[in-house]
């Protein structure tokens, strides 16, 4: 399998690396003049390569054929989670980036215990997403958005509507016994024009009633994973592991 790089835009033709991406490829990969590459960026187009210079100075590639890959996606999938601690939000990123989740969503919730914050710690999770397309083989890079109170994350996925036949659907983790399972909702969403879906993941100490009801007032769903209650990263992996199962099984 060819290297990935992820570069800022993927165009025919030849393009010349920044520093950084030309020291890796020279002085960790080793790469050579006439190896073979694969670029993509984070818009999700992809584009088959071959290294044509490789030079103390600069390394520069040449982009021969190029896929437009987001277009091939069945559906686009966003989660909007609360933060686990320490480095369990680390692992969190880059497991989403993995699985092909589109965006992910830090929350700010009424029993959140802890939050992002400052300009490092969002620039260490873009780093982490990066890798993870480059080691998963994914196709463009997994968006992070700021830290949204709770209803802001419930507008900005009411009012991702997509405008043609296709719809968007909301659920949100829950351990009520009234709950359904996301295995048999998920069977029923891929019967559906449904292409935009967004999952709540709550905090450790669970949703208020009163987030329940903002949620529900949404017309969001309440979904179930197991019998057995889950760490906020466990859950959120599980559920998109899940959703992007079922959308490969029905391609």
């Amino acid at each position: 399998m060819a290297r990935r790089i992820l570069i800022e835009n993927v165009t025919l033709g030849l393009i010349t690396l920044d520093d950084r991406q030309a020291h890796h490829l020279r002085n960790v990969l080793r790469l050579q003049t006439g190896n073979d590459v694969e670029v993509f960026d984070k818009s999700g187009i992809v584009g088959a390569a071959v290294l044509s210079e490789v030079s103390e100075s600069r390394i520069v590639i040449s982009v021969q054929t190029i896929m437009e890959a987001t277009s091939q996606k069945r559906i686009h999938l966003t989660i909007a989670s609360a933060i686990p601690k320490a480095a369990r939000a680390d692992w969190l990123i880059e497991k989403c980036g993995e699985l092909d989740v589109d965006i992910f969503i830090p929350l700010q919730t009424r029993r959140s215990v802890t939050e992002p914050g400052g300009k490092n710690k969002f620039e260490r999770w873009q780093r982490i997403a990066e890798e993870a397309s480059k080691q998963s083989n994914r196709a463009g890079v997994l968006k992070l958005m700021p830290l949204f109170p709770l209803q802001k994350a419930i507008d900005t996925a009411r009012n991702s509507e997509p405008s043609d036949s296709s719809r968007h659907v909301g659920l949100f983790l829950s351990t009520a016994p009234s709950k359904i399972s996301l295995v048999r909702l998920c069977d029923q969403l891929m019967e559906t024009h449904t292409t935009h879906l967004t999952v709540f993941v709550g905090p450790e100490g669970g949703w208020t009633d009163d987030e329940i009801q903002q949620m529900n007032d949404a017309g969001f769903t309440a979904v179930g994973l197991t019998q057995t209650i889950l760490r906020i990263e466990t859950a959120a992996l599980a559920a998109a592991a899940i959703i992007k199962s079922c959308v490969q099984i029905v391609r």
